[in-house]
């Protein structure tokens, strides 16, 4: 007799099994319907104990001797493709920086220049020459006894900045008994709430016990130039900011020998992929963009680690594990082994990979399309290691488990319910989920 409880109220416990002193047979089941049991479907569709026929007992009685090991096996096949997952994904991503590598560096041999490159930047050389730097213009204004009495009536007083074709009203108020250091600070304020790309200041000198209005523009050039003008009343001109101090001008340089002008100290090149930065003037200055080898050579430390790490786990858990995974792994390898060895890049007896970094910073420098070959190429490591780690994150998780099941005991436990017609092998890979459980989805 067979019964099919469930001892926590929605699913039994199968496959492990037990007899009772009287023969009967208790299936247990964690992960499908009690109804819906693969043992259940040997049974008349009548509620109530059954009696089993001779052939399906004996199924039964053959399917519990691996109990013990069937019932565990499901769960760490899950958690070891899970993991596999893991270590592909991050296989796939260190490929990617290796065969999508474009970042670029830009160095200057001089003081006065300095320079940066983004990724994707054109590998070239440009000679610079700097005759002027571009300068904001400054207003600065009259020291004026801080703690004096103003010397304008109270009242409102307004003026007018303007920047380019574009003017900005400015109003404020003095009072009655203000001292200059009053009056200045409330100027500085109205200036900066105008809005007008000027940057209003006071310069406190205690030591001398005065004040100073200082008005400058923010940006650099002739551009950005301003003038600043009464309109009603004269507190521009008692503020004595009405002339420049430091005129506006633009930076003026040589690029590859062609005389250029910028309103900004940091010019743009390559399309705006290269920053050239002026501090100071000089001639002759040679800035040269090129990859960045040192990140490549990162990268390509990424790329080896984790490699390393898919064949390492591959090779630990072989009885989960498809032979196809360190099998690609080798051929990612040999399929440009020769360049790779030339390079720096060597395989250990146990399939890991090393690298020697002295071997491969010295091709980076003399012969770098060769690094860029070997990893990048058509049949290069990162060209390969990428493929087939798109491969395994791509694909359902089963499809890189090995197809015996495997296991210390011996025993393919999917194969052994196959071969009773327990379970169909489909239906029963399809269900292994990376949250580690069988679900009763066709049972």
């Amino acid at each position: 007799m067979i019964y099919p409880y469930d001892s926590y109220g929605l699913y039994a416990y199968y496959p492990y099994s037990s007899y009772s002193s009287y023969g009967s047979i208790y299936a247990y089941n964690p992960y499908a319907s009690n109804a819906y049991s693969p043992l259940y479907s040997l049974l008349a569709t009548s509620p109530g104990p059954m009696t089993l026929s001779t052939g399906a007992l004996a199924a039964y009685q053959q399917a519990s001797q691996v109990n013990y090991f069937s019932q565990e096996q499901p769960l760490a096949l899950t958690n070891a493709l899970v993991t596999l997952n893991g270590y592909a994904n991050n296989l796939l991503q260190a490929s990617r920086q290796v065969t999508s590598f474009d970042q670029m560096t830009a160095i200057s041999d001089s003081a006065f220049v300095s320079a940066t490159a983004l990724p994707g930047a054109t590998q070239a050389t440009y000679s610079v020459g700097v005759s002027q730097m571009a300068k904001a213009q400054l207003n600065a204004g009259t020291a004026l006894n801080s703690a004096a009495p103003v010397g304008l009536a109270a009242g409102t007083y307004s003026l007018t900045i303007q920047s380019g074709t574009n003017q900005y009203p400015v109003s404020f108020t003095v009072n009655a008994g203000d001292t200059n250091q009053t009056v200045i600070n409330n100027l500085a304020q109205a200036i900066n709430g105008a809005g007008a790309g000027v940057t209003a200041s006071v310069v406190n000198d205690a030591v001398n016990g005065t004040s100073q209005l200082v008005v400058q523009a923010k940006a650099t050039g002739t551009a950005n130039a301003f003038t600043l003008s009464d309109t009603v009343g004269t507190a521009v001109a008692y503020a004595g900011v009405g002339a420049p101090s430091t005129a506006a001008a633009d930076a003026v340089y040589t690029l590859n020998g062609i005389g250029e002008t910028s309103s900004s100290n940091t010019i743009t090149v390559d399309s705006g992929l290269v920053n050239l930065t002026f501090s100071g003037l000089g001639s002759g200055a040679t800035v040269t963009v090129s990859p960045d080898k040192q990140a490549l050579s990162t990268a390509i430390g990424g790329l080896v680690s984790a490699y390393n790490n898919l064949v390492t786990f591959s090779a630990q858990n072989q009885q989960y594990v498809s032979p196809v995974v360190s099998a690609r792994l080798a051929q990612a390898y040999e399929g440009s082994s020769a360049d790779l060895s030339s390079i720096g890049i060597t395989v250990n007896p146990d399939g890991t990979l090393a690298i020697d970094q002295n071997k491969l910073s010295g091709t980076l420098s003399t012969d770098y399309e060769l690094v860029r070959s070997a990893l990048g190429g058509v049949n290069g490591l990162a060209t390969a290691a990428q493929s087939l780690a798109t491969a395994i994150t791509s694909s359902p998780l089963t499809s890189f488990a090995n197809a015996s099941g495997g296991g210390g005991a011996g025993y393919d436990y999917f194969g052994i319910y196959n071969n009773l017609a327990l379970l169909n092998a489909t239906t029963s890979w399809s269900m292994l989920l990376p949250q580690g459980r069988l679900l009763n989805t066709s049972w």
